[in-house]
């Protein structure tokens, strides 16, 4: 019938949506708890309004973890040490955690096509290519 590895690949996947569900979950009460003031403050400080920074924190901690998996397969740092990109790496999370591609996105990182295909469905293509060009840039001086 089935074999133990479907079974535990099946039985991982449905672990896994449950853990995503939950922290998801965790994550809408705790922003239940907080006044609308501190809600608009918080999402001011991410570049985002009240609303989407509360539809994009209710998708659980774990939402932009492909950015990290993108950034290292195309051999970047993540985060980049390069000093003040705190606000785009925000912003590149944001993209990350709106992304409808994940699957694509995760299936690219495992078969090792990331490097060649991310620019066709990545919302973050034109941010990593411009981090890109920032750390040649900084290597080329530092070399000087």
């Amino acid at each position: 019938m089935f074999d133990n590895a479907t079974l535990n690949a099946a039985f991982g996947s449905i672990a896994s949506r449950w853990r995503r569900y939950k922290d998801g979950a965790q994550t809408r009460h705790e922003l239940s708890r907080l006044r609308a003031e501190e809600i608009d403050a918080i999402a001011a400080s991410c570049e985002l309004s009240a609303k989407h920074f509360i539809e994009v924190m209710s998708r659980g901690p774990h939402a932009a973890d492909e950015l990290a998996a993108v950034m290292r397969a195309l051999g970047m740092e993540f985060p980049p040490s390069q000093s003040g990109e705190q606000s785009m790496l925000n912003r590149m999370k944001v993209a990350c955690a709106d992304c409808r591609e994940k699957s694509t996105c995760r299936g690219s990182i495992r078969n090792g096509a990331i490097a060649q295909g991310y620019e066709a469905f990545c919302n973050n293509a034109d941010a990593i290519n411009v981090l890109k060009i920032r750390s040649l840039r900084s290597s080329l001086e530092c070399r000087k």
